[in-house]
């Protein structure tokens, strides 16, 4: 087995050969653009790819093939390459684009669907934020779980019956907190998408990862051809990767005030926006005193 899609196999070994077959990997990464004021409202996309495990093996071991042609990279990110830095730095930018373009040649040949998620940043900092659980402070978390359901709901209205498993990007502690809900969140959900739903999503390494890397070059690509400042631009490689099966989850003002407004209305809501207080804090409270009356009790 290939080294390249041996992080694909490892995903799905645990499954029966049957399962293993029929089982649809979601690959999803978020790729953060803090911007400066000049990025408009610091727009974050989050963006993935869904293929079988089966094409991502074989999707894996072609991307490694492109990264290991002359010139030779180690892994893709669209930010260095964007920025002639980190793994293209002193590169020429016409063998730069060559390199992108047939990295996404490597996408549209194996036609994964994909999915994307946006949101103003700004927007959630001055509507969510003031009044939201300190866990839930980032535009993140909204953007985490709405790729999940929808791409949920997007399957089983065409019929599909495998529940879903997610493999993100590593996002650290921001990462840690959203998946800590996913059970809660789950459970929100009617049976019929509840069972659409795998095990809690995982965070991986990128580099080690590399149909991640495929959702970095759709995330950077996405983005940029939202901001108002890029519309006159014109990419090649989005002939590539924008006419792909894809599905949309724009969270806009209106849902923000909506959540706002819902998170404002829960009882005593003031008491976790604090990092003391924050709900994750609480449960740690309660559970250590659970412990300690369990060991003062025998």
């Amino acid at each position: 087995m290939a080294l390249a899609s041996a992080q694909i196999e490892a995903l799905v070994c645990g499954y029966s050969s049957d399962v293993r077959k029929r089982k649809q990997l979601v690959m999803l990464t978020a790729y953060f653009d803090d911007s400066s004021s000049e990025q408009e409202d610091k727009l974050l996309v989050l963006a993935g790819y869904v293929q079988s495990a089966e094409v991502w093996t074989r999707f894996s071991d072609d991307w490694q093939a492109i990264l290991a042609k002359s010139p030779p990279i180690e892994y893709f990110k669209m930010r260095e390459a964007e920025n002639l830095n980190g793994q293209f730095l002193n590169w020429d930018p016409v063998a730069k684009n060559a390199k992108v373009y047939a990295l996404a040649e490597v996408i549209e040949k194996h036609a994964p669907w994909s999915i994307e998620c946006s949101i103003s940043q700004m927007d959630h900092q001055n509507i969510v934020r003031p009044v939201g659980p300190y866990d839930l402070r980032f535009p993140y978390f909204h953007a985490f779980y709405a790729v999940i359901i929808k791409l949920a709901q997007w399957h089983r209205g065409l019929g599909l019956t495998i529940p879903v498993d997610f493999v993100f990007d590593e996002q650290g502690e921001i990462g840690a907190e959203a998946v800590l809900w996913y059970e809660h969140i789950k459970s929100m959900q009617s049976p019929e998408i509840q069972a659409m739903l795998g095990s809690s999503p995982i965070f991986r390494d990128d580099k080690q990862t590399l149909p991640l890397q495929a959702a970095d070059l759709l995330a950077w690509h996405i983005r940029r051809s939202k901001e108002s400042r890029n519309r006159n631009e014109y990419r090649p490689v989005v002939e590539k990767l924008f006419p792909l099966i894809h599905a949309s989850v724009p969270l806009g003002e209106e849902y923000l005030r909506k959540i706002a407004k819902e998170m404002s209305e829960i009882p005593h809501v003031g008491l976790t926006q604090e990092k003391k207080d924050s709900v994750k804090g609480l449960l740690q409270k309660i559970l250590g005193r659970g412990k300690r009356e369990k060991e003062e009790n025998g």
